[in-house]
């Protein structure tokens, strides 16, 4: 047992880092050309068609089946709901406020829980949640619009990360809601549904034309955000909340900003204002703050 948890921690970090490096990958084929509906269409589908295979050869049997409207419902708020809206932003926002955004919907979920009473509103929660709308504030560029300066075409960028970070909260509620525990075969099928939604959508919005690599750097940028990115990091996500609990593992998603603002600056030299950078740290602090907490039964 204690060999097994010794893992957590190389495990915890190779999963964040992989979640962290999806937005600067995905922005990189955006940068290259790649519509992004089309882009996060061919991903989910990829990533989906892998993870229901990896599901049925290696993982157990044993996992409860969920009714089917369930995976419809989660499949559409977390993988339609979220990823189209961020890959739509990252075209045209950092990817690492982008990502600072996203993660916000862990902040979201924890005000919603002590609205409605099943959390406790500790010291270090309620700093937690005013450092996560300070950081809010700040990535999102609000001090701007209120002093009437000018904001330019891309503020729909914030909009569509808010967006996507409500439906995330959206769908993690859902699943305590409705008892969901998860999985690898649940997250197979959920993602085949978004998939599926977000072909329809981008058939009626684009046409039957879905987009493809032309060159070998950019097979390697998707191959990346298709499979480690996406299948590996979550495979690796749900290894780490059975090596330790859903608190200690949470607490490690502050870090996923993170790692999008370091490799966004290696790999496409993009950068953060000062309040945005600010607001960044805010929200990153605030997602380890919180995480600490414990939820009250």
């Amino acid at each position: 047992m204690t060999d097994h948890r010794h893992s957590f921690l190389p495990t915890i970090t190779l999963s964040t880092l992989l979640m962290g490096s999806s937005f600067p990958s995905a922005a990189v084929l955006l940068a290259s050309g790649a519509d992004a509906l089309s882009l996060v269409t061919a991903r989910f589908l990829v990533a989906a068609l892998v993870a229901y295979l990896v599901s049925a050869v290696f993982i157990s049997k044993t996992e409860p089946a969920i009714p089917l409207f369930h995976v419809a419902l989660i499949g559409f708020f977390q993988t339609f709901g979220v990823m189209a809206p961020v890959h739509i932003a990252l075209a045209v926002e950092p990817p690492a406020v982008v990502a600072a955004i996203v993660f916000s919907n862990v902040l979201m979920v924890s005000g919603v829980d002590c609205v409605v009473g099943k959390r406790g509103l500790s010291r270090t929660l309620a700093v937690s949640l005013i450092l996560g709308v300070v950081g809010l504030i700040l990535v999102t560029n609000i001090p701007s619009v209120l002093a009437n300066r000018e904001v330019d075409n891309t503020h729909y960028g914030v909009f569509l990360s808010v967006l996507a970070a409500v439906s995330w909260a959206v769908a993690t509620l859902l699943s305590k809601r409705l008892n969901i525990s998860g999985g690898w075969h649940f997250n197979a099928q959920q993602m085949i549904f978004g998939a599926a939604l977000l072909a329809g959508v981008t058939l009626l919005l684009r046409g039957p034309t879905l987009w493809m690599p032309q060159t070998l750097s950019e097979g390697l940028w998707f191959f990346w955000l298709a499979i480690p990115a996406s299948v590996i990091s979550f495979g690796l996500w749900f290894r780490a909340l059975s090596l330790r609990t859903a608190t200690e593992a949470s607490a490690w998603l502050a870090a996923v900003p993170a790692f999008a603002a370091a490799i966004a600056w290696f790999s496409i030299d993009s950068t953060l204002t000062v309040l945005q950078g600010g607001g960044m740290l805010c929200i990153v602090v605030a997602l380890f703050l919180q995480s600490r907490t414990a939820i009250e039964p």
